[in-house]
């Protein structure tokens, strides 16, 4: 699937939830914070090719009714825009260590919903469908032998579902929310921007998410939110291709990777 039918069905889905129930526990925030990125390659007999690690910031929004007291629909409809750049330290094609500097350029749109269980206190039960979009620009570095190493680009659509458990307690002058559960890509789509460009699909595997989070003030009054959250991509390797570049043909793959993010987020809530 393409990166605009993906998008087109989400955007559809989004669409809909606007007609959701509960509007007593509607409530609308802007949200910011940094992240601690880390992605790792792997060969065939298990060795890491490569390791990028450094800080990221993310600015985003969401609607949802987290805040409603009784028994009930849940939904939360979150996207974000996240960015920065990050220590590569990884080698040539013909294993001699090298380092750059790689910058990232995403957006994520999420579509949650679920079932809550319980008054002022209990357990949500949710799904999600999400898409992540994003732009790996690796720099042209250098390799331990002195020879220049000249970077390229690639660009990610991901399509994936989450599905998960909540606990929750609300109180009049904060809540609180643990959530937890497990992340499933549905379709990948990874194009190499190097030479005659190439499309892999790195393979599908599970990975976890969590989110703790802490919300200040009640009702209609100016609160503030602050949240602990991990999230992960684990990706195995993709069938290989043929790429051309500078006159000669290449076999490529994507190696099995994977993906940790550690981010702190502060939500101001206006509605």
């Amino acid at each position: 699937m393409r990166a605009k039918q993906l998008s087109a069905i989400l955007f559809f889905l989004l669409g809909c939830s606007a007609t959701a129930q509960a509007a007593d526990a509607n409530q609308a925030s802007v949200q910011f914070g940094p992240q601690s990125f880390l992605w790792r390659e792997f060969g065939d007999t298990g060795g890491r090719l490569l390791q990028e690690q450094g800080a990221r910031f993310s600015v985003g929004a969401a609607f949802d009714n987290f805040r409603r007291e009784d028994s009930g629909v849940l939904y939360n409809v979150n996207g974000k825009i996240y960015l920065g750049s990050v220590d590569y330290d990884g080698q040539t094609q013909s294993g001699t260590p090298a380092t750059t500097d790689v910058s990232y350029l995403g957006l994520n749109i999420e579509l949650q919903g679920g079932y809550r269980f319980g008054r002022r206190v209990g357990v949500d039960v949710f799904g999600a469908l999400g898409i992540d979009e994003w732009i790996r620009s690796i720099a042209d570095g250098r390799a331990a032998n002195g020879t220049t190493v000249y970077g390229y680009e690639e660009y990610y659509t991901i399509l994936y579902g989450k599905a998960g458990l909540g606990f929750f307690q609300l109180l009049d002058g904060w809540r609180y929310m643990l959530q937890g559960g497990v992340k499933m890509p549905l379709a990948t789509s990874e194009h190499v921007d190097l030479g005659s460009g190439v499309d892999l699909e790195p393979g599908l595997k599970p990975s976890a998410f969590a989110n703790f989070q802490f919300d200040f003030g009640s009702g209609r009054h100016d609160r503030f939110g602050v949240a602990l959250y991990y999230d992960s991509y684990r990706f195995s390797r993709s069938d290989p291709e043929l790429l051309t570049y500078g006159g000669s043909t290449y076999l490529v793959v994507q190696p099995r990777s994977h993906m940790d993010v550690y981010g702190l987020r502060l939500s101001y809530y206006f509605l």
